[in-house]
């Protein structure tokens, strides 16, 4: 198959991932010699592969062991015993094996200059080597209260080096680079020339934490120290990246504001300096190091999924993807996960992935992404991994569906959402036994035939609210966990239950793309917009349109200067003593400075702190927001687009995912109102089978976390 015929299916076919041949990572063999796959008893993957198969799904996929297991050692045992489980007998099913290139643990001594040192470990290559397959090498990116259990559970991990002072390779590292390029090579060739070759669809490259081409413990939440890299050959490779970037030592000296520094003395920042703590506008927005530094890592970790996916073209020509771009996640910028545009521009990398967001995620909530997937679907075919916990789920989180009901609300919606935005996903099964009934693959099986249905039929975005992420805005600013969750997951999520269908794009974006749908525009992190950025976007709004700024934007649209977000935003700020007020979410740290709006003619104040001052404003001809803290809820939003002329499909605390082809509503609470269709038309509600014929509206009444969807006929339907 050539590429193109492969990336077609990509597109437009549904995947199921199983943990079929999931893998110890870095490789380490059992008593038995063998290479350790978790579980080696295959039967009952075997049987939800054979499900998804009977329901119309022929695309698998999962981790496969890349057959690295030693420095300069190789063996393919648990690779072949893996795919052979999946393929034999199966002719009509397609494999995407998800090959992870982390360096085995004796690469690790024998190349300490090249390993991943986190805040407050090891200085010398001797230390480095010393640690080394002990307790202090740290290598899982979680910690042992993750919640999986060892028996029967995900990992079976009985290590006790959970918590150490390194990790497996630096992203800079080029001797990784190698190395891991000649696994991949080597992998691929075995791979092509063995019985299944032709049955592999694409390659899915992960590396890193979790293999989410994320830096080792990126996950871990602030406060810990737990950072990196303060490797040995990452800290000489950053300076001189830098000294490059700036043309010279000198130039690098005066961007920095360190007149005496030289690659010797030069130390990266500790972890409690890269992040908020609550600090002056001027802390958080006007250091220069971080931000390059931030660079640096997103640069690497672009960099090496472009080098890999290069070899798998060279090497087979055939897709290759990777996981990238979690921005809405507050770590991002220690995960190296800020070079949207290296990985959209490259030519080496056909499809990207992430995991759905595991915030407001449960049924009555909307949902979501780590990441502003339209951007990416815009240029690469979008994989949405869904692994939703059902009823079914062993440990029984809080998160967990707690009924076939709730299962079956957080399916549709899942599916719904992947359709409204035109991208794809795969059902992921990481429990062993998630969609173990009947009943959940009934459902799967409406879902396929309806995702196959749809998609032969064009389809034309209806959303006329717009939010818009900008890397650089969290790229130029110390890590604030309480902006990062109220600005790009709750805000979202705020934004989302209104009850209109909202798109999610890059600032970038905006400037190649026809804007003249959107009503209501809200920039979540604006702070490096500049003001010519924003003239330029302007123009391609439609007249009249809507724009909510949120808390310093454009600040550090260039060098730092609080006067930049008066002339962007029209309203001008300032810090105020305290923390900010308590009209912010209840569910966010307040680590970032307390900021106002100071009072201007002709402004309207809509919402203000205990103390008096503003948090929330207006301009006077109503089309421009400031919200100066993160504080909207769905009850100011909802005024907000409604005043905006934005077209609102259902009630609020309601969910709408909708396309030209169809509109699915789901529920927080009881509801009893009207749907509003984005066209007169024919409709059918899948649940019932009721037609509603020539309808712009009709009566809606949903009990909390229920749904409904309504698919427009075609007109050989309608007869």
């Amino acid at each position: 198959m050539k590429r193109e015929e492969a990336l077609q299916l990509l597109r437009e076919e549904p995947v199921f991932w199983s943990r079929l041949g999931f893998c110890y990572d870095p490789p380490r063999a059992g008593k038995d010699g063998k290479q350790i796959i978790f579980s080696r008893n295959f039967s009952r993957y075997q049987k939800t592969h054979d499900a998804f198969s009977a329901i119309g799904v022929n695309l698998h996929s999962g981790i496969i062991h890349s057959g690295w297991i030693g420095d300069n050692q190789y063996d393919y045992e648990a690779a072949d015993t893996t795919i052979q489980a999946v393929l034999e007998g199966h002719p009509e099913r397609w494999y995407i094996p998800r090959v992870k290139l982390n360096v085995p643990v004796d690469w690790c001594r024998n190349h300490p200059e090249e390993v991943f040192v986190y805040y407050g470990g090891p200085e010398t290559p001797e230390e480095i080597a010393a640690m080394v397959g002990t307790p202090l090498h740290d290598w899982f990116g979680g910690d042992t209260g993750n919640g999986y259990p060892v028996n029967g559970g995900y990992y079976q991990d009985d290590r006790p080096n959970v918590g150490g002072m390194i990790g497996l390779q630096s992203f800079s590292s080029q001797k990784w680079l190698e190395d891991a390029g000649e696994a991949l090579r080597r992998f691929l060739e075995h791979m092509e020339k063995g019985p299944y070759g032709k049955q592999i669809l694409a390659y899915h490259i992960a590396f890193g934490c979790c293999g989410e081409t994320t830096l080792w413990e990126a996950w871990r939440k602030g406060g810990e120290n737990r950072r990196g890299d303060y490797g040995i050959g990452h800290r000489h490779r950053f300076y001189r990246w830098a000294v490059a970037h700036y043309g010279s030592e000198a130039a690098l000296r005066a961007a920095w504001g360190i007149p005496d520094l030289t690659e010797e003395n030069f130390r990266l920042p500790p972890p409690n300096e890269r992040e908020s703590q609550g600090q002056s506008l001027e802390q958080m927005f006007q250091d220069q190091l971080l931000p390059d530094y931030y660079d640096f890592l997103s640069e690497c970790s672009a960099s090496a999924v472009e080098y890999f996916g290069r070899i798998v073209h060279e090497s087979c020509d055939k897709p290759a993807g990777a996981f990238y771009g979690y921005l809405v996640v507050p770590q991002a910028p220690y995960a190296g996960h800020l070079h949207l545009q290296q990985i959209l521009n490259s030519p080496h990398v056909d499809f990207l992935a992430s995991p759905r967001s595991y915030k407001y995620c449960v049924a009555g909530e909307p949902g979501g992404e780590q990441v502003p997937s339209q951007t990416f679907n815009r240029k690469k075919i979008w994989m949405d991994e869904l692994d939703n916990w059902t009823h079914l789920d062993i440990l029984k989180r809080a998160d967990a569906a707690k009924n076939m009901a709730e299962t079956r609300t957080v399916l549709w919606r899942e599916v719904a959402k992947n359709l409204s935005y035109g991208q794809n996903f795969w059902w992921m099964d990481l429990g062993e036994g998630w969609f173990d009934d009947s009943a959940i693959m009934k459902e799967l099986s409406d879902l396929y035939q309806l995702t196959a249905r749809l998609r032969k039929r064009p389809r034309k975005s209806t959303a006329q609210v717009l939010a818009v992420v900008d890397e650089e805005g969290i790229q130029y600013s110390k890590i604030s966990y309480g902006l990062a969750q109220g600005l790009r997951e709750r805000l979202l999520r705020e934004l989302r239950l209104c009850g209109t269908m909202v798109d999610q794009y890059c600032q970038k974006d905006l400037l190649e793309m026809d804007l003249s749908q959107y009503r209501f525009v809200v920039f979540l992190t604006p702070f490096a917009q500049t003001y010519e950025q924003w003239q330029k976007i302007q123009d391609k709004l439609a007249a009249g349109t809507t724009v909510l700024w949120n808390y310093a934007a454009g600040i550090r649209g260039g060098t730092f200067d609080v006067d930049r977000v008066r002339r962007l935003t029209g309203f001008s700020v300032k810090s105020r003593d305290g923390d900010p007020c308590s009209k912010c979410y209840s569910d966010i740290p307040l680590d970032f400075p307390a900021l106002s709006i100071s009072p201007q003619e002709g402004a309207e104040i809509l919402m203000r702190a205990e103390s008096g001052d503003a948090v929330l404003a207006r301009s006077q001809d109503g089309k421009r927001y400031l919200a100066s803290e993160p504080v909207l809820r769905v009850p100011e939003l909802r005024e907000m687009m409604r005043q905006a002329g934005v077209r609102m499909t259902a009630p609020e605390y309601c969910t709408v995912y909708e396309d030209s082809r169809f509109t699915a509503v789901f529920s927080k609470k009881d509801i009893d109102g009207k749907i509003t269709f984005p066209s007169a038309g024919d409709f059918r509600e899948l649940s019932t089978g009721q037609k509603i014929l020539g309808a712009e509206r009709t009566s809606l009444s949903l009990a909390a976390k229920d749904f409904v969807f309504f698919e427009q006929l075609t007109d050989t339907e309608r007869l």
